[in-house]
C-alpha cells in the first residue's frame, strides 16, 4: 500500500513507518484493515 515501501513489519504483529523516508500520502491508514496508525511526533 505505501508507494515509497516505508513501512516495515510482520504479518499480525506492529508494523514500523520510517518517517525519515514516509511522504505522508495516507495509503497506509486506507489500507490498514484496523485503523491502529496514529502520527506521532519523535523528538
Amino acid at each position: 500500500a505505501c508507494p515509497v515501501d516505508c513501512i516495515s513489519g510482520k504479518v499480525r504483529e506492529k508494523h514500523f513507518i520510517d518517517q525519515e523516508l514516509c511522504i505522508k500520502c495516507g495509503s497506509c491508514y486506507t489500507a490498514c484493515p484496523v485503523k491502529p496508525i496514529k502520527a506521532v511526533q519523535i523528538i
